[in-house]
């Protein structure tokens, strides 16, 4: 009896338990179906709802949601789940909410919709317009329809629309910024706003200079290092703009224009394959406005010659105050580069001479206008002509005008004084070709190719002054340098940046490995170009540095 007892206890004990143990275990049975989608606008809210087996717990990491209630028994429950911010984006975003009972965790997909909502591109606040006035784009994003949003602005008679009214498309405005003619300043708003709650997207403030307004000169003279040399001792490049107002300074278009400069200047062999021995700084410049007509309106006082001259001149003496922007260089071994804010087609480098010792010194001053535009090759290649050849490597032009028939005496005096500090070995006055500076050239197999010779015209000059290739960088510039002016910007960047003096056959050996894809230009094609440059003007005078 006792036994029978004892095995029913044991049974019933072992049937509580397990339907215990059954009713205990922890799950979820969701209710709801799918992902759960909220609209966009702050303070939205949905209603999920679920069976725990045992108590629970709920989680979201999401800081633009709140979840209540956080926690609860067994049985049915809902949580409730509120938007804390809208979504001011134009896509939708996402979040989990995780469910945990004992060991058993349910993740659940929150998502926000997409908001009808519009951004300024680029991000800006306000624009500044220079005293003379410009055409300003502005961007809208949105994903609104046309008629779900409007722009409002100032009533002023000043910002001119096209057509006569505001012209607005799904991608933004343009306006013309006339002119001001009074001493101060003035400004002007427009809002973005949505129609069906009037909620204000974007506003933006366009202010614009008066004639007595002062320049925010907060990035003035500012550097940037766009290359650290990598070999040798480093040779100094130093480029800055002139005409460049704070505007496009802050648009990024000073940047840029300063950037693809210190492309071109190592777009063309040799330089190309011994850019590694260079240090180039950006030095920022701010200007009132990109006016050259006066020579008065920007900072480095740059004024072109007209009147179908090519000629540019600039006062070096603030170009050499902010050259000096730059720390622990040798002045004296620095090129720097001026790039106008015009897309005049000219140009004109400086050379100095120590007006003490009467001997040239390597520092230089190139001027070019972006000619043509930041992308054009004109740009690339009158750049290359000026602040490479001329600047740098102290070639001559080699080509010439017929208003220019023979080369007078004082010029012929000049190159010799030139050449006697080893400049201009690209021209001769000598026709006889042993007597020429690349006659090494001439009798070397390996360069007959490049059909290598002793041609009249060089120097700006018809008769007098001789040239070694038909056609090449330093004539019309739209073809590679010749072998004579490869060799002289080879030997400059090997003395200035590793002390040597190199031989001959050093210059063949890397010249072998490093030839320009162009040689064939040299020979017989003469290319159509707009008409070459003045030569550069020698400046007699000790530096300020």
């Amino acid at each position: 009896m006792k036994i029978k007892s004892f095995f029913l206890f044991f049974l019933c004990f072992f049937l509580v338990m397990a339907c215990s143990d059954k009713e205990l275990a922890p799950g979820f049975a969701i209710e709801n179906s799918g992902d759960i989608v909220i609209n966009a606008g702050v303070g939205s809210t949905t209603v999920f709802s679920f069976t725990s087996a045992r108590e629970w717990k709920a989680s979201c990491s999401a800081d633009w949601l709140s979840v209540s209630p956080l926690s609860g028994e067994s049985g049915k429950a809902s949580l409730t789940v509120t938007t804390k911010s809208e979504n001011s984006t134009t896509v939708e975003r996402s979040a989990t909410l995780v469910l945990t009972s004992g060991t058993v965790q349910k993740e659940i997909t929150l998502t926000q919709e997409a908001g009808e909502v519009g951004f300024i591109e680029p991000d800006l606040s306000e624009y500044r317009i220079p005293v003379e006035g410009r055409v300003l784009e502005i961007g809208f994003s949105t994903n609104m329809g046309e008629d779900e949003f409007a722009i409002y602005s100032s009533k002023v008679d000043w910002l001119n629309q096209n057509e006569g009214g505001r012209s607005v498309s799904e991608y933004g405005m343009r306006i013309n910024v006339l002119a001001n003619p009074d001493e101060d300043s003035r400004s002007a708003e427009f809002t973005f706003v949505r129609k069906v709650d009037s909620k204000q997207l974007a506003t933006i403030k366009v202010v614009q200079a008066g004639k007595s307004t002062p320049i925010d000169y907060k990035t003035d003279q500012s550097v940037r290092v766009l290359q650290t040399a990598s070999k040798g001792n480093g040779i100094p490049v130093i480029i800055m703009g002139d005409g460049f107002t704070q505007q496009e300074i802050d648009d990024e278009y000073y940047a840029d224009v300063m950037d693809k400069a210190c492309e071109n200047l190592f777009s063309e062999e040799p330089i190309k394959s011994l850019r590694d021995y260079f240090d180039v700084y950006a030095v920022t410049a701010v200007s009132k406005s990109n006016d050259f007509t006066s020579g008065n309106n920007t900072i480095f006082k740059c004024k072109l010659a007209g009147g179908g001259s090519t000629a540019i001149e600039g006062n070096d003496n603030i170009v050499q105050t902010y050259a000096q922007c730059v720390q622990n260089i040798n002045y004296n071994d620095a090129l720097v580069v001026v790039i106008l804010n015009t897309e005049v087609h000219a140009g004109t480098t400086f050379w100095y001479m120590d007006s003490h010792t009467g001997k040239g010194i390597n520092f230089a001053i190139a001027y070019c206008p972006v000619i043509k535009g930041v992308e054009s090759e004109n740009f690339r290649q009158v750049l290359t002509h000026e602040a490479v050849g001329h600047g740098f490597a102290k070639l001559g032009d080699e080509y010439s005008y017929e208003e220019n028939p023979i080369i007078p005496a004082e010029v012929i005096k000049e190159v010799q004084t030139l050449q006697r500090d080893g400049w201009v070995q690209n021209v001769s006055l000598k026709n006889n070709p042993v007597e020429v500076p690349w006659s090494t050239f001439l009798t070397d197999s390996r360069y007959v190719s490049e059909e290598l010779d002793v041609l009249e015209g060089a120097y700006t000059y018809m008769k007098g002054i001789y040239r070694p290739t038909y056609e090449s960088m330093m004539n019309s510039n739209t073809t590679g340098f010749n072998a004579p002016s490869r060799k002289e910007i080879y030997d400059r960047v090997m003395e200035n940046g590793e002390n040597i003096t190199p031989t001959y056959e050093n210059f063949v050996t890397f010249d072998t490995q490093h030839k320009p894809q162009r040689i064939r230009e040299f020979i017989r094609v003469r290319a159509v170009a707009e008409k070459p440059f003045a030569r550069p003007r020698l400046v007699k005078r000790t530096l300020s540095f």
